[in-house]
């Protein structure tokens, strides 16, 4: 399309806009009309007045005044005489493409180069042309690919682009413009009508009537009419002139090519890419990082400091040129970067390859000075009159006055509580004198945190107060100037540079004072700059004990201090044994379930749970004792104390201090904090963890770990602390030789039993270190090598469970039908069967049925299927997740099972 076709239609766009108000006030025109002739003179005269309110709206709208063409650019005019050599490329370029050279050459702030005519008659008469060169593309590109950025824009100065520009976004714009305005009526109305509604709702209230509900929605809804019928004619706009926009901009692309050399230009735009994130990044964590500080770089660095980010990340950014990503970088003026190269690339080779030469930085004539003077006409007057330092300065000084406002919330609590200045001392002394605990329920927590009970909430406590304390020393250490901030280069981030041995002695210091009875003395120790604290040394395995208690008696007067928030978070309701309700007395089929006697293992458990909760510890150490050398029935009753110790574990605080080398009390500690951590992270599906809840989980996993090292040391050949330790290794990443040593121990003290092999295996499942083979491979060979009644038969059919629901393409219906699997439920069946004549009362057999039933009713063996449904204790509720794993995976786990249930049943009778 010629230059004055294209003029044309501009012309004919925007008048359209201007078309399109009249035919909207002449619609109002003739409602107006037809509501005074046909209806009364009091209705006509309200509907004239909600008319005319839109009518005015559009008048405006079309009488708008047209924004201005921006002739005052910020930046820096630069002629001839000051930069001969980047003018000399301008010119250069200009007779390559054969047009005339730019007026006025700018250097600017922007990651762009772009060149701008002024024009009049609607592009009919040239104007003055200028070409926008930005700063960022002279510090980040070469002279060869800044050489295609500037043929670009000369090519379509070329082709007439630069001339039209105006004239064809001049509609698009005036019907922005509209939009925008019809848009900001229509929020004013709403704001307006809700401030109504709101008084007429005190008032009611005021006099005792009930207030209606707040709603203005209503409001503005002719606003919105006009806005969308504006939006529609602005899309109409955008479709007719984006493809002749896009042949325009290829053809420009084209010739750059031609001029600069096809890689050359392929590479400019893969900087270009990198440039523009890169520039912003710079920009608000470097550049402008101290503005809150009341500081500011050099002068020639907020602008020239880019230099520095991309030599120290050029091996990264590297990487990232070579893996543009389709779409990426997309300009509303340049179109999308991937397919810009991807037109260039498929150009012929010209033979011109990318050889690295100067950056084009180099063009500048005195470069620190020019960089300087750009500043001076780009920055606004209040950044230029900022303090301006150097860069490690700046860094050091920002960074501390960023922390230092992160530490409020910390700081405004320690006041609170203790009435001083919410200093680190005063922190100090108010841990030391019990309340640690109300300073970190002072401060501001996530929903999740306020929502969680018994030991969950200590522990996002602790979080919060470890976080503040941390705070609060830090500050400590840049005051005393014995530390200083550092921001790397790289997309590290920032970290203080402590003394040399703290930042090693600060984590434990800080653990040191937020533990359940806090020790406040290796953090003052740290802080104060006359003592040389020594450095820490971890004890061997073999001697480790956990840090505990001193006495009882500290114990005591510790919970005594720490009442106030113990009180408040430790409640938790109980709930009673499942088969022990009124509604669970039915289930299918016939909505009836057998009444079963409670196992004389669960009222056992249940009485050991009862003891505890009244403090009777020594009940829980007699209880994990009887146990005697049966380690699976150990590891069965540590996590009967584990499930109590993590709701609340006063009872196991004094259990420890009583017997400090108890190795059935060390590894209670550790399975509880395992079920912590399990607590914080939350279970919920479709849901993921907040980043509090994922911090709070590492940090308590990580003592989990030290917990499981302690208990081992105190275990001899016990294999249950070792168990205990594999949640651990899921949890914090081992790796597979990590994994496969603890492992090796687990089987040296002969323990791995049903529980060690099922927390194996979810290791070594597609989902975390290995794969379903791997997994596979691990339970049939465990089942291979098991004796009959250990149970270990059900490892072959929860793997292929986990395989088979890995996949929503996976037809269960086919899935459980193969030999493999029947053979393996055969096992299973067998298995249980010894493990019932041995013991009737094993709980871990309830699971194994659970997983029979229903792999059984996929493999269409109804009848057996049934006699499993008919063993099962109690069914499946939807309000708690379910122990077994079938039915817990499932949206509605009562529904399934009971339908699974019911269909057995109904095929058992029809073969009857």
């Amino acid at each position: 399309m010629t230059p004055a076709l294209r003029a044309a239609r501009a012309l004919a766009l925007l008048a359209g806009f201007h078309l399109l108000g009249i035919l909207l006030l002449a619609a109002l025109c003739v409602a107006d009309w037809a509501v005074f002739r046909w209806t009364w003179l009091p209705v006509a005269v309200m509907f004239l007045a909600r008319t005319s309110v839109p009518a005015l709206s559009i008048v405006r709208s079309m009488s708008l005044p047209r924004a201005p063409e921006g002739d005052d650019v910020r930046g820096l005019r630069v002629d001839d005489s000051r930069q001969p050599r980047l003018w000399a490329m301008v010119r250069d370029l200009a007779d390559r493409a054969g047009t005339r050279a730019p007026d006025d050459l700018v250097l600017t702030a922007e990651v762009s180069a772009s060149a701008v005519e002024h024009t009049r008659f609607l592009g009919l008469v040239t104007g003055r042309r200028q070409l926008l060169v930005g700063i960022p593309l002279l510090a980040g590109m070469s002279e060869a690919q800044l050489r295609f950025v500037l043929a670009y824009e000369m090519s379509r100065c070329a082709h007439g682009d630069t001339r039209l520009a105006s004239v064809v976004t001049r509609g698009r714009d005036r019907t922005a413009r509209a939009v925008a305005h019809f848009r900001e009526q229509a929020e004013k109305a709403v704001a307006r009508e809700r401030e109504h509604q709101e008084r007429k709702a005190a008032k009611a209230r005021a006099k005792g009537r009930k207030s209606k509900k707040i709603d203005p929605g209503h409001a503005g809804a002719s606003y919105r009419l006009l806005a969308a019928r504006y939006e529609r004619y602005e899309r109409f706009c955008a479709r007719v002139t984006i493809s002749d926009t896009d042949r325009a901009k290829a053809a420009a692309d084209v010739a750059a090519a031609r001029i600069s050399g096809r890689d050359v230009s392929a590479c400019a735009l893969r900087e270009l890419q990198v440039l523009r994130h890169t520039h912003e990044e710079y920009m608000d964590s470097y550049a402008l990082f101290g503005v809150k500080a009341g500081l500011l770089p050099p002068p020639g660095q907020v602008l020239g400091g880019l230099r520095h980010v991309l030599a120290a990340r050029r091996d990264a950014l590297d990487e990232w040129r070579d893996s543009l990503p389709p779409g990426a970088g997309a300009s509303r003026t340049h179109g999308s970067l991937a397919e810009r190269i991807a037109r260039i690339e498929a150009l012929p080779d010209d033979g011109r390859a990318p050889v690295p030469v100067a950056p084009a930085l180099d063009l500048l004539v005195d470069t620190e000075r020019t960089l300087a003077a750009v500043e001076e006409q780009v920055l606004a007057p209040e950044l230029l009159r900022l303090r301006r330092v150097d860069w490690p300065d700046l860094l050091h000084e920002s960074a501390a006055v960023h922390e230092e406002s992160a530490a409020r919330h910390m700081v405004s609590a320690v006041a609170a509580v203790t009435g001083g200045d919410g200093s680190v001392a005063e922190a100090l002394d108010a841990v030391d004198a019990g309340a640690q605990w109300q300073i970190a329920d002072c401060l501001h927590t996530s929903v999740r945190a306020r929502q969680a009970t018994g030991r969950v909430a200590r522990e996002f406590a602790r979080h919060g107060l470890r976080s503040g304390l941390r705070k609060l020393a830090e500050a400590e250490y840049v005051r005393q100037g014995r530390a200083r901030w550092r921001l790397p280069w790289t997309d590290e981030d920032a970290s203080l540079e402590l003394p040399p041995g703290h930042a090693e002695l600060l984590p434990a210091a800080l653990d040191a004072a937020v533990a359940d009875v806090p020790d406040t003395t290796p953090l003052r120790a740290l802080l104060d700059p006359d003592l040389h604290p020594l450095p820490r040394t971890e004890p061997e395995l073999s001697t480790t004990t956990p840090r505990l208690l001193p006495s009882a008696t500290a114990l005591r007067e510790s919970l005594q201090m720490r009442e106030y928030l113990w009180t408040k978070v430790r409640k938790k309701v109980r709930k009673t044994l499942p088969w022990t309700t009124p509604e669970n007395s039915s289930g299918p089929p016939g909505k009836k379930i057998l009444d079963k006697k409670i196992p004389d293992e669960e009222i056992r458990d249940e009485e050991v749970r009862t003891a505890l909760r009244s403090g009777d510890w020594r009940a829980g150490a007699v209880f994990l004792r009887e146990a005697g050398r049966d380690r699976q029935e150990r590891y069965r009753r540590a996590a009967v104390l584990q499930d109590e110790a993590a709701a609340d574990d006063t009872w196991l605080l004094v259990w420890r201090a009583e017997r400090p080398e108890d190795a059935g009390a060390a590894l209670v500690h550790a399975g509880a904090l395992v079920a912590v951590a399990a607590q914080a992270h939350g279970t919920r599906p479709r849901q993921s963890p907040t980043w509090e809840q994922s911090s709070v989980f590492r940090q308590v996993m990580a003592r989990a770990r030290e917990a499981c090292h302690a208990a081992q040391a105190l275990g001899g050949d016990d294999p249950c602390p070792y168990v205990a330790e594999i949640p651990c290794a899921l949890a914090l990443g081992y790796d597979r030789a990590e994994c496969r040593a603890l492992w090796a121990k687990i089987v040296v003290r002969g323990g791995p039993h049903l529980a060690a092999h099922d927390t194996a295996l979810r290791y070594w499942c597609h989902h975390w270190a290995g794969s379903y083979r791997q997994a596979g491979y691990l339970a049939h060979e465990a089942a291979r090598l098991s004796s009959p009644g250990r149970l270990l038969s059900l490892l072959p059919l929860y793997a292929a469970f986990k395989e088979e629901r890995s996949s929503s393409e996976t037809d269960p219906d086919e899935y459980y039908k193969g030999p493999e699997l029947i053979a393996a439920a055969d096992a299973c069946l067998a298995d249980v069967a010894a493990a019932a004549a041995a013991g009737p009362e094993d709980g871990r057999m309830v699971r194994a049925r659970h997983m029979l039933a229903w792999t059984l009713y996929w493999q269409d063996r109804y009848e057996e299927a049934m006699e499993q449904f008919r063993l099962i204790d109690c069914p499946v509720a939807d309000d708690v997740p379910s122990p077994y794993a079938p039915w817990s995976y499932c949206t509605s786990p009562k529904s399934f099972f009971t339908r699974c249930h019911e269909y057995s049943a109904l095929k058992v009778a029809e073969d009857d």
